[in-house]
């Protein structure tokens, strides 16, 4: 039984970890409507992609299945990061959009707490 994302997302420290990157928990898990195969995805701003994945590779390349490429989301270049620990499959994107400006329902911030963005 994989543990709550919550806890899986501060065991690694991710927030903190990410926090030059302006992250945030987005998808399923933070509306409390995952399921099974959900995974947990983090949407980061970075205008240097080769800083970010340098950064990504010395800080997660020892998790399992890790996994790192860059990739284009409606017109953006982006840097996706793969990997699985405590039973989640994780997905940290960067790119210089800043997902808190589309809208987004999530956690960031290094204390965990629950924040709820609607914007339009």
């Amino acid at each position: 039984m994989r543990v709550p994302y919550a806890q899986a997302v501060a065991n690694l420290d991710l927030l903190e970890r990410l926090r030059p990157f302006d992250p945030i928990v987005i998808g399923t898990p933070p509306l409390g409507i995952d399921v099974a195969n959900s995974d947990i995805d983090i949407a980061c701003y970075c205008d240097d992609l080769e800083r970010f994945t340098d950064f990504a590779t010395r800080h997660f390349q020892s998790q399992n299945r890790f996994q790192i490429r860059l990739a284009t989301f409606q017109n953006l270049e982006s840097a996706v990061v793969q990997f699985e620990a405590f039973e989640w499959d994780f997905e940290i994107s960067a790119n210089r959009f800043r997902p808190i400006s589309s809208g987004a329902y999530g956690i960031s911030g290094s204390n965990n707490d629950c924040l709820q963005y609607l914007l339009t």
